[in-house]
């Protein structure tokens, strides 16, 4: 197994100058719902490694292939000092407010929870990270006595291992050097990017089975929403005789990427076509597939 270290930063020209506001909010894993977070102060370092498999398949004394699959995420915070109500709040223990004790008992069990943090950057933007689901142990720490006046600082380092959560994400990254309209207040709830995994649906010109269309008429198919530029291809949006045989064409989209025209080669001779939209299609948001084949019947 190999392990991969996380890039806080991203790639921006910007460079990372100071880290802040370590803060946590627990997870209700029935409901899928975050309490408000809440702000460890004093951050000093933080720590990111993803854990990578590698396998390999050798053939012919050599190797072939190689899959990486990636697992869970470890986070060290190192902070000036956890507080005994976010120890309880993280390793699922008791505290007394009134008398300023925390209990640890052998039923302890932690929660989960969000936890993230912000990045500054030098000209003065942010970046900022979350990962959605975890659990925190027991911080490790170490005590000195102070020698010859010189006084040595405790500072106790958090250390979580985060997975995916119900939607199958394990975080998220936002760089306001990057973003054209980043999010405000990012830190201020746990944030979710909203993502439409909705199909995209069609409407065309001609209707199916229409009949006395123009040789010469172009096919125009409207996306019920953007549509991913990479799958807007002769593979996946075509015409046809009836009888299968391929008719040339050539494919035009408009500036969102909603309407395909599709425009034969040559005037399209007497006889029955098919106008063809696969599954391959896809929407530019999320990259969702249409729910099925769409066809429509048309004699010219």
């Amino acid at each position: 197994m190999t392990i991969k270290k996380m890039n806080l930063q991203l790639f921006a020209e910007t460079v990372p100058v100071n880290i802040k506001n370590f803060c946590y909010a627990k997870l209700d894993v029935s409901t899928g719902v975050y309490e408000e977070p809440v702000v460890i102060p004093g951050l000093m370092e933080v720590k990111m490694e993803m854990k990578v498999e590698e396998s390999k398949l050798s053939g012919d004394g050599k190797t072939r292939f190689i899959v990486n699959t990636e697992g869970d995420i470890s986070i060290e915070a190192t902070v000036n000092k956890f507080p005994l109500k976010d120890r309880a709040t993280l390793l699922g223990r008791t505290f007394d407010a009134e008398k300023g004790t925390l209990l640890t008992t052998e039923n302890d069990v932690a929660p989960y929870v969000a936890t993230g943090f912000e990045i500054e950057n030098e000209d003065g933007t942010s970046a900022y990270t979350w990962l959605y689901k975890g659990r925190f142990g027991q911080p490790s720490e170490s005590y000195k006595q102070t020698e010859e006046g010189k006084v040595t600082f405790a500072t106790p380092t958090l250390k979580g291992t985060f997975i995916a959560d119900k939607d199958g994400h394990k975080g998220i990254i936002m760089d306001e050097s990057e973003g054209i309209t980043p999010p405000a207040n990012f830190m201020a709830s746990v944030y979710k990017p909203t993502i439409d995994l909705v199909a995209p649906t069609v409407t065309r010109v001609p209707t199916d089975g229409a009949t006395g269309v123009l040789g010469t008429a172009n096919l125009v198919l409207t996306f019920s929403k953007a549509i991913l530029a990479d799958t807007i291809n002769s593979a996946n949006i075509f015409v046809m005789k009836s009888d299968g045989t391929a008719v040339p064409a050539t494919l035009s989209v408009n500036a969102t990427n909603t309407i395909v025209t599709v425009d034969p080669v040559a005037t399209l001779t007497a006889g029955d076509y098919i106008l063809i939209a696969t599954t391959g299609v896809k929407s530019a948001a999320a990259g969702v597939n249409m729910a099925e084949r769409y066809i429509v019947n048309f004699t010219v």
